[in-house]
């Protein structure tokens, strides 16, 4: 495992050695819980996971800025994003 990040890859691989599965069913397994927090997330803007955080799509409004190229005033409009907040069993952990 790479040192401060961990692929999809090396998540099914632990799930495969933990649950004694094969390396691909570990994989899908893992596949398939991100696209459903994600089509969970379009559903209902929000996905809580117990001792682990929640998603939630926020939305930025619309404000005026500048570019810094001409330094021209400019809009940036409104759009969603996603936020993520860390269930305090996390933050503990990593602080």
């Amino acid at each position: 495992m790479a040192e401060g990040k961990i692929t999809k890859k090396e998540l099914g691989q632990m799930v495969s050695d933990k649950y004694e599965m094969s390396k691909k069913d570990g994989i899908e397994l893992i596949e398939w819980l991100f696209e459903e927090i994600k089509s969970q997330m379009k559903v209902k803007n929000e996905v809580m996971i117990k001792d682990f955080g929640k998603f939630k799509i926020r939305e930025s409004k619309a404000r005026m800025g500048i570019n810094p190229m001409t330094r021209e005033a400019i809009s940036i409009p409104a759009k969603k994003k996603v936020k993520y907040y860390p269930a305090k069993a996390v933050k503990e952990l990593v602080n």
